[in-house]
């Protein structure tokens, strides 16, 4: 009896699963269960990768996960540790799928981070996703108004996308 391979889902089918998860957390968000919001909008990201509209749900119910005390996790910037060596290891090796993943582990702890969230930027922007890159890094300007590195690259990528 030989056993049938699965096959991996297409597009079509990653983008319905995303649709799915998304709805999940809305309704979540909806009933203020933060967590299951969470779980719920990160797998749509996963799913979904290029959709904006999906990320910026979840960066909001994680914010309201921490009640937006504007530091995320407790000793946030200990946990993070990890995260940011895997973010720097991957961005030397030019993985920025990996890159992507990991910013959204980091900022699952904290998504005030400004540095997770120009990384996230870098890594959008590489893959050719240019709305994710802009707004990733306009969360970045903000928390971080007087780095002048993170204002020049916002400003040239909405100099690029003609604004």
């Amino acid at each position: 009896m030989a056993l049938e391979m699965a096959s991996s889902p297409t597009f079509e089918d990653r983008k319905t699963l995303a649709t799915d998860c998304f709805k999940r957390g809305a309704a979540a968000m909806k009933m203020q269960n933060w967590e299951y919001a969470c779980e719920m909008l990160r797998q749509s990201v996963n799913l979904a990768p290029d959709d904006l509209l999906y990320r910026q749900a979840l960066r909001a119910a994680t914010e309201r996960r921490y009640q937006n005390n504007g530091t995320g996790i407790v000793m946030a910037e200990m946990r993070l540790i990890g995260t940011k060596s895997t973010i720097k290891k991957n961005r030397l090796l030019c993985d920025w799928n990996s890159v992507l993943f990991s910013c959204e582990d980091g900022l699952a702890l904290n998504p005030w981070d400004a540095a997770l969230q120009a990384n996230l930027g870098d890594a959008a922007y590489v893959m050719g996703w240019l709305d994710i890159a802009i707004w990733s890094y306009e969360g970045a300007v903000k928390q971080d108004r007087f780095n002048e590195a993170y204002t020049n690259t916002l400003l040239k990528m909405v100099e690029e996308r003609g604004d």
